[in-house]
């Protein structure tokens, strides 16, 4: 029989274990908070990052060629919302690619399934939401495979380069630009006075007889002349010559 000093003792006890416990519990409690808490931030983080990175990054599923998931950077680079990136199936990832670059979806499985490298590549042309046409670089990575290795979803990255590219086009031609106005100051310094008084009644429309008498000078040399403005301008007739004259403001 147990006395009331063992039975103290035994209560005592069983409180403090359940004490002990439940400052275990709590400090479990605290644990699972602060990693939940860090996974949220992590998360937050993640979702901040795929928002805001200057490309368009989406999930398809390879068996049913459809969008899964997709970044909220597609309403401001291609108008469309993630609704309806997510919930119009191939008939969306259709509208958005042109047939020949659709393909390239299959080209990207067959590629991952052969196991020839953990990146496909390719340049896709998407329509946006009001009919123009994006030049993307795109990066395809697998993201689940099923069994023998066949893929069942691949991550797409794609950069918008239009811009880009238009950009270089600009450029060159602007350097195309820049090298033709740099010939042309050389060709017009490499012109004599003579030749210029010349050249500027040319483009009056003066005959070569009415430029002799103005310039009070023979016939034979106009024309010498004239040969001369056409090897140093590089064009082939007086219409080449008036042209010349016009660009570079002589008359």
């Amino acid at each position: 029989m147990i006395t009331g000093t063992e039975y103290e003792l035994l209560l005592n006890q069983r409180l403090n274990q359940a004490s002990d416990a439940f400052i275990q519990l709590k400090d479990l409690s605290e644990k699972i908070s602060r990693q939940n808490r860090e996974v949220t931030r992590r998360q937050s983080v993640t979702d901040m990052v795929l928002d805001h990175v200057p490309a368009v990054i989406f999930l398809v599923d390879a068996e049913r060629n459809r969008i899964t998931w997709i970044n909220s950077r597609v309403k401001a680079m291609l108008g469309y919302t993630v609704e309806q990136a997510e919930t119009g199936g191939t008939k969306f990832l259709r509208e958005l690619l042109p047939s020949d670059d659709f393909r390239q979806l299959q080209q990207a499985t067959e590629f991952f399934e052969k196991r020839k490298g953990d990146e496909f590549k390719a340049v896709l042309h998407m329509r946006d939401a009001f009919g123009e046409e994006h030049k993307m670089n795109t990066t395809f990575a697998p993201a689940e495979r099923a069994d023998k290795n066949k893929i069942k979803s691949f991550i797409c990255i794609a950069l918008d380069v239009t811009r880009q590219t238009e950009t270089q086009q600009e450029l060159k031609q602007l350097l195309r630009q820049m090298t033709t106005d740099s010939d042309s100051d050389s060709v017009v310094r490499s012109i004599t006075r003579r030749e210029y008084d010349i050249l500027r009644l040319i483009a009056k429309e003066f005959s070569t007889k009415q430029i002799a008498e103005e310039l009070n000078i023979s016939v034979p040399t106009v024309e010498t002349h004239r040969r001369n403005l056409l090897r140093k301008v590089g064009v082939k007739n007086t219409a080449g010559l008036v042209r010349f004259a016009v660009e570079q403001m002589i008359v």
